[in-house]
């Protein structure tokens, strides 16, 4: 689109593809979008647009609204998409699921074993409850990875000055770019393979993102620790 006024979109695009169907492109001069979530369908009204449905239909269209289906099922919103506030609700809403579904998996196992239904073990409502609680616990832990990822990596720039700094005094009579390049090049070899390999630990449950995503940060503050002292001996 080309420029939004108010609720209507100014010489917009939209290209769809329903159910089995070819790629539908619509252009118009306005458009604009309303959304049933009863009926699951979203109502686009194009004022002046040009329709092309390959192999079908083809023109000129004015003042007609279409009706285009939603998806059934939407997956849930990756973590990295998130605001914090919501990624705090969304570990406070899966914490509680977790913890009551682990209390009804016990209750469940303390019944059958007290009455000898052993059979029961294998039965699709508990192979259910253990992989909605694999789900679960997998989803926290990306949930948790991801606040404290944001966090480690902002404390990050941090670090980066407290190594940056005393070894632009030490490298002070050196060229500016070599300078640079020494400093920079080992933050970018060391730093981002570290952080990388923790996020991947900490997603996987591995590793606990509240101490391993800050494990990198330390590596810099040693090292930047050590270059400060090093600056302040001489």
């Amino acid at each position: 689109t080309m420029d939004v006024q108010d609720r209507t979109l100014i010489k917009p695009t939209i290209r769809f593809a329903p159910d089995g169907g070819t790629p539908i492109t619509l252009s118009a001069d306005r458009a604009n979008l309303s959304f049933d979530l009863s009926a699951n369908v979203v109502h686009l009204h194009l004022d002046g647009g040009y329709l092309e449905n390959p192999g079908k239909q083809k023109g000129w269209i004015d003042d007609q609204t279409f009706s285009i289906p939603l998806p059934k099922t939407l997956a849930p919103s990756k973590a990295q998409n998130l605001p914090v506030s919501m990624i705090q609700q969304e570990i406070e809403k899966l914490s509680s699921k977790e913890a009551f579904n682990q209390r009804f998996a016990l209750l469940e196992a303390s019944s059958c074993l007290m009455l000898g239904e052993f059979d029961r073990f294998q039965e699709a409502d508990f192979l259910k409850l253990y992989y909605e609680n694999k789900d679960c616990h997998e989803r926290l832990n990306k949930m948790y990875t991801e606040i404290h990822a944001r966090y480690a990596l902002a404390g990050s720039c941090f670090c980066f000055v407290l190594i940056g700094s005393p070894f632009s005094i030490l490298q002070g009579k050196k060229q500016f770019l070599t300078s640079f390049i020494l400093c920079f090049v080992p933050i970018i070899l060391v730093y981002y393979p570290i952080i990388m390999l923790l996020m991947n630990q900490s997603k996987s449950g591995a590793l606990d993102p509240r101490w391993g995503m800050w494990i990198a940060n330390i590596i810099m503050l040693c090292a930047g620790a050590y270059l400060i002292r090093k600056v302040l001996k001489h």
